[in-house]
């Protein structure tokens, strides 16, 4: 699947390149940098502020 990371940049992930879920959708987020890589904690306000864009956005 085609995911835009932080930059913009087009970067593919494929599912069966990983174990489970856990880890395919940990990869996802790091990519969006919405984890923090150092830290493995997640930054939930930039969580907060992408759904918010995106329900206001659909609307």
């Amino acid at each position: 699947m085609l995911f835009r990371n932080a930059e913009g940049k087009l970067v593919e992930i494929n599912r069966y390149d990983y174990k489970n879920d856990h880890i395919y959708y940990k990869k996802i987020l790091q990519l969006k940098n919405l984890i923090n890589n150092d830290a493995k904690e997640f930054n939930y306000s930039k969580i907060l502020i992408q759904n918010i864009i995106l329900t206001d956005s659909a609307k």
